[in-house]
């Protein structure tokens, strides 16, 4: 079968000295690995540049249920994310959340909500020159939603249970749990109206998304360790 789609960027690995297998969450197929060869050449039809972190691309490829490698035919970078590719911050920003997807997406059927939300959410990121510092933490709590485990808004200056996902006035008896201040700011995010930041200072915003990283791995199968976090947070949190 042969369709054309929409399609992000989530990953891309070496096979051979010229080919590259690349992850793609696409918008007809949900999340889809494709074998790439030849794209380190010079002269190859589909580079392997094109495939950087949240890149947005228009492709052409063929469909094989039992395929676990599918083939491109065409690709097209559209729209080109000018400020991302060239600003150091957007740039890390999409390394970091690009490696989050990865972990997350994993079924390979359409899920338009979940697609137009992240596709959306990179052109706001492309667009956006200010108050960029905590994109990141936006939309992995706004990410929740389509995820199924959006926190329970029923805060009263208390504690967030990681595990029931919900608000308690008392210390939970495991240690997965935001303290009051941590549960303070997430009861902030996620009351925030549409475009308002909400300020986070380093330290806190530090231990909060390491937090927000054990609350997806508490409630994704397999979620595992984000490697570019800590180079994140060296980098922009401190």
């Amino acid at each position: 079968m042969q369709y054309k789609s929409r399609a992000i960027v989530l990953h891309k690995i070496d096979y051979s000295d010229t080919s590259i297998i690349v992850y793609l969450f696409t918008e007809k197929f949900g999340r889809q690995s494709f074998l790439i060869k030849g794209a380190k050449r010079k002269n190859s039809k589909i580079k392997s540049i094109a495939f950087q972190p949240l890149f947005l691309l228009e492709i052409e490829a063929y469909h094989k249920i039992k395929n676990n490698l599918q083939i491109l035919k065409e690709i097209k970078v559209e729209p080109v994310l000018y400020s991302i590719s060239n600003n150091i911050i957007k740039s890390s920003i999409s390394l970091f959340i690009a490696e989050v997807l990865y972990h997350t997406l994993k079924e390979e059927t359409a899920n338009p909500e979940t697609f137009n939300y992240i596709y959306n959410s990179i052109q706001v990121l492309e667009l956006q020159d200010e108050n960029i510092n905590n994109f990141h933490i936006h939309f992995l709590i706004g990410l929740t939603k389509y995820l199924g485990f959006f926190p329970n808004n029923n805060y009263s200056n208390n504690y967030f249970d990681l595990i029931d996902g919900s608000f308690k006035n008392h210390i939970p008896s495991h240690n997965h749990f935001l303290n009051k201040k941590q549960s303070e700011i997430l009861y902030l995010l996620i009351s925030r109206k549409s475009g308002q930041n909400i300020p986070i200072m380093a330290k806190n915003k530090i231990e909060f998304l390491a937090k927000l990283m054990e609350y997806y791995k508490i409630h994704i199968d397999g979620f595992g360790d984000i490697k570019s976090l800590h180079i994140f947070n060296t980098l922009f949190h401190s």
